[in-house]
């Protein structure tokens, strides 16, 4: 799940069957990734788009950034050079993007799929190059094997929201600040999903960008009264973060973990949602 710089560096020295994806993007700001590829990415690397690849069109319902049709993600990766046997390699610069690729790439049955620990901040501080321009990979073929009772819709979350009968723990990805309501720069109604615990994706990294180690992610999610057999559904703002909690909770042992594609930015485009505020549900109302 996890690779260094070091033995990635090591793997492209030797040659190895490698595809680097640079996944690093900026909410608000669609062009910012692309442009920091072309000015600097680790040798060989090759850009995939959050918004143009990793995600279809905004929508109402359905979310900042729904999930792709199947066929368009294997025809991404397809052109990216990925086919079934390669090792995979996804990298941002600790913003939670990269994730998002290794939760697709997963959910499509890749199993040599990895995030680079720190990210290219990691990589230039062992001092390794960087390459400017873009770069092609030779198109392969991929074959997908989408995983069963992976995500859930809005009527699964909403059902638990209001019943609260405890079948799965709904985890929200996150800041604190969001999630209680105070505050909320991108979506149009501040609060979380009622019965939600609080869990930001960033609790699992030191503050160098480099993840915490499994024990460290077993305390925290321990914390949380959650053990190896809780089922827990992860969500965020738009389900890209999401993914790196997941990544997170795997790490720690948790075996049942569902993703929210649609996240709080389509929990909120259904009338009658019930939101709730506060860090323990102190407020409650319900979408007109």
């Amino acid at each position: 799940m996890l690779i260094s710089v070091e033995q990635l560096h090591a793997a492209m020295q030797q040659q190895e069957d490698i595809v680097v994806l640079d996944a690093r993007f900026r909410l608000g700001k669609p062009e910012a990734g692309l442009e920091m590829y072309q000015k600097g990415h680790i040798p060989g690397a090759v850009y995939i788009d959050l918004e143009k690849e990793l995600s279809k069109p905004a929508a109402r319902p359905g979310g900042r950034h729904p999930l792709p049709e199947i066929d368009d993600l294997v025809a991404c990766f397809a052109e990216k050079g990925i086919h079934q046997d390669c090792l995979i390699v996804v990298y941002d610069d600790n913003q939670g993007m990269a994730a998002r690729a290794w939760w697709l790439l997963t959910y499509l049955g890749h199993q040599h799929v990895f995030l680079l620990d720190g990210g290219i901040d990691a990589w230039l501080r062992a001092g390794y190059p960087l390459r400017q321009g873009e770069e092609q990979k030779t198109r392969q073929t991929f074959t997908a094997m989408p995983m069963q009772g992976w995500t859930v819709d809005y009527e699964e979350v909403a059902s638990l929201a209001e019943a609260g009968n405890g079948l799965f723990q709904l985890l929200d990805a996150r800041d604190a600040v969001r999630f209680r309501g105070e505050s909320e720069p991108i979506d149009a109604v501040a609060g979380h999903i009622p019965t939600a615990k609080n869990l930001p994706w960033t609790h699992f990294l030191h503050s160098d960008g480099t993840w915490k180690s499994p024990q460290e992610a077993k305390e925290i999610v321990a914390s949380l009264q959650l053990s190896e057999d809780t089922p827990v559904i992860a969500y965020c703002g738009s389900g890209v973060t999401a993914c790196s909690l997941i990544f997170a909770l795997r790490r720690a042992g948790l075996r049942q973990i569902r993703l929210y594609p649609g996240s709080w930015s389509d929990y909120i485009s259904h009338h009658n949602a019930l939101i709730a505020t506060g860090e323990k549900d102190e407020n409650k109302y319900i979408l007109p």
